[in-house]
């Protein structure tokens, strides 16, 4: 009985150790913030909508702070639009970079995003 009981704990610990993380790839962008002002204002540097990413300019005047468009909150395509303002939360990754997170619009709201026009300009099909 002892043995069964062992074998059975052995097992469940060492499926858990090959099971998928589901949402692990989500909570790369939700990381704790970096400084204690948590949220940040700037504008859109330029944001690539093809590869899906840019840097955004801050108003305090620091660094461009990399900004990838899983970190975008929009219930649409997320993008940014060249130009836009916007908010954010920085953070530093694992490799000790820092990037924008929980991007939105002014006090919260809907970003812009790039116009259909510019997506379409970025995007080559090769015909």
């Amino acid at each position: 009985m002892m043995f069964k009981s062992l074998m059975f704990s052995t097992l469940a610990v060492s499926t858990r150790a090959f099971a998928p993380t589901f949402g692990a790839a989500r909570s790369l962008h939700r990381s704790a913030p970096l400084f204690a002002e948590d949220l940040k204002t700037g504008t859109v540097k330029w944001f690539n909508t093809q590869k899906g990413f840019g840097f955004i300019v801050p108003a305090d005047g620091t660094s461009d702070v990399f900004v990838h468009q899983t970190a975008i909150i929009s219930d649409g395509f997320r993008s940014l639009a060249d130009g836009e303002e916007v908010e954010f939360k920085v953070v530093e990754d694992n490799n000790g970079r820092v990037k924008a997170v929980d991007v939105t619009g002014p006090e919260g709201g809907d970003v812009k995003g790039a116009s259909r026009e510019e997506f379409r300009e970025s995007y080559d099909d090769g015909y």
